[in-house]
């Protein structure tokens, strides 16, 4: 019964990513962790981090290039107030 259970759950998260995750978050928020797809959440959860971590590595990027060039346009202005 719970391999049967193991496959049906990992044939979901195949067929239906979100509601593989709405299942998984019901079942955390009850504590039945016997039934957690351990392998694919374990999967998940590390591809997201790695995910959130591009993300913000390319947010500070892109703040910082903009910050270089904003810096470099308001350069004439700057040399206009001290004369």
């Amino acid at each position: 019964m719970v391999q049967k259970t193991t496959e049906i759950v990992k044939s979901l998260y195949q067929d239906d990513e979100t509601a593989w995750l709405e299942l998984m978050s019901r079942v955390v928020a009850e504590k039945r962790f016997e039934e957690l797809d351990y392998e694919t959440l374990s999967e998940y959860l590390a591809d997201m981090a790695r995910r959130d971590r591009r993300e913000v590595l390319n947010w500070l990027t892109v703040s910082d290039d903009w910050a270089r060039d904003s810096i470099d346009a308001l350069k004439p202005l700057a040399g206009d107030l001290h004369q």
